[in-house]
């Protein structure tokens, strides 16, 4: 049961953890492709 516990609570820090990560690289490419279209990000 506690190892059950201890999965899930892993499986959410990862999940955060990667949502961080995906939504500033998201960021930066629409930086880039506002620029690109000289349109004001």
């Amino acid at each position: 049961m506690a190892i059950e516990m201890i999965i899930a609570i892993v499986a959410l820090i990862l999940g955060i953890v990667l949502m961080t990560y995906s939504s500033d690289k998201a960021v930066e490419h629409s930086v880039k492709i506002a620029s690109a279209l000289r349109i004001s990000p």
